[in-house]
């Protein structure tokens, strides 16, 4: 079975949102690091990005995050723990959109083309 690693992770994040605890010091389920947390996406999008249709297979995900030392429950705990806090995860999506950005050699902004 296939899926979309963006869909996937975006449907996590909302589903965190809408049925997190209010109190976050109530989860109780210690989390991965902001930094591990990226390394994972940043490593999933570009498994990702390296295939057709840019969708990641469960084997691989899992093969990719083991690699790592981390499994799928971890992601999904960081974004149940931090994602009410917009300010934060929008950092870290910055982050890893300038990561493989600079990883595909891309053009960061319309103001930082050419120079």
């Amino acid at each position: 079975m296939r899926f979309s690693l963006p869909i996937l992770l975006a449907f996590s994040v909302l589903g965190s949102i809408s049925c997190s605890p209010r109190d976050q010091g109530t989860v109780g389920t210690p989390v991965i690091s902001r930094d591990a947390f990226i390394e994972a996406y940043v490593a999933l999008r570009v498994g990702a990005l390296r295939i057709p249709g840019e969708e990641i297979r469960v084997e691989a995900r899992d093969r990719i995050l083991e690699n790592l030392g981390l499994v799928d429950q971890d992601l999904l705990d960081f974004v149940e723990v931090n994602g009410r806090d917009v300010q934060f995860m929008r950092g870290v999506w910055e982050e890893v959109d300038s990561i493989i950005t600079e990883a595909r050699n891309l053009p960061k902004g319309p103001d930082q083309r050419g120079s």
